[in-house]
C-alpha cells in the first residue's frame, strides 16, 4: 500500500505538467521552494496534504521521498516521448482523488500532449503544468517533485 501511495503521489506531480509550459524563469521559483522545504517549512507540506486529503502516513512517506531526492536533475531533450510513455505506464497507480483533481483522463491526455511537445527541462514542464492545473505554487512544486520521482 505504501508503494502504491508513493507512486501515486509521484505520478500526480508529473500529471500537473499538462496545462502550461514553464520558461527558464521558473527555475528560480522552484529553487526557492526547494530551499524553503529543506528548512522544514511544514506549512507548505500541510497545505498540499490538505489539498489532496493525504493521511498522516501518506504525508510522512511523501516527505521521505522528497528528502531522498537530493537535487533536481535536469535533462534537456527535444521531444519527451520517453516521459509520456513512463506516465502512461504509471497512470493506474494514481489515486482516484488525484485523477479527479487533474481533470481525469482528458486532463491526463492534455498533460501528455504538453510533455511530448515541450523542449526545455522536464521538471520545468511538469511544474508549469501543475501550476496551471492547481493555481498554487506550493502545490505545483510538491506535485512536480512527486512526479519527478517516477521519471
Amino acid at each position: 500500500m505504501k508503494k502504491v501511495s508513493i507512486a501515486s503521489l509521484a505520478l500526480l506531480l508529473v500529471c500537473s505538467l499538462f496545462m502550461s509550459v514553464v520558461s527558464a524563469s521558473a527555475s528560480p521559483k522552484v529553487q526557492q521552494v526547494v530551499l524553503q522545504a529543506q528548512g522544514n517549512t511544514t506549512t507548505d507540506l500541510d497545505e498540499v496534504a490538505n489539498y489532496f486529503g493525504f493521511s498522516e502516513q501518506e504525508k510522512q512517506d511523501f516527505v521521505k521521498l522528497i528528502n531522498e531526492k537530493e537535487s533536481p536533475e535536469y535533462e534537456v531533450k527535444g521531444k519527451l516521448s520517453w516521459a509520456v510513455k513512463a506516465l502512461k505506464a504509471a497512470w493506474d497507480l494514481i489515486p482516484d482523488s488525484v485523477k479527479v483533481a487533474l481533470g481525469g483522463t482528458a486532463g491526463f491526455a492534455t498533460l501528455l500532449n504538453v510533455i511530448d511537445n515541450f523542449t526545455g527541462a522536464v521538471e520545468d514542464a511538469v511544474y508549469a503544468g501543475a501550476l496551471a492545473v492547481t493555481g498554487n505554487e506550493t502545490v505545483a512544486w510538491w506535485i512536480t517533485k512527486a512526479l519527478m520521482l517516477l521519471l
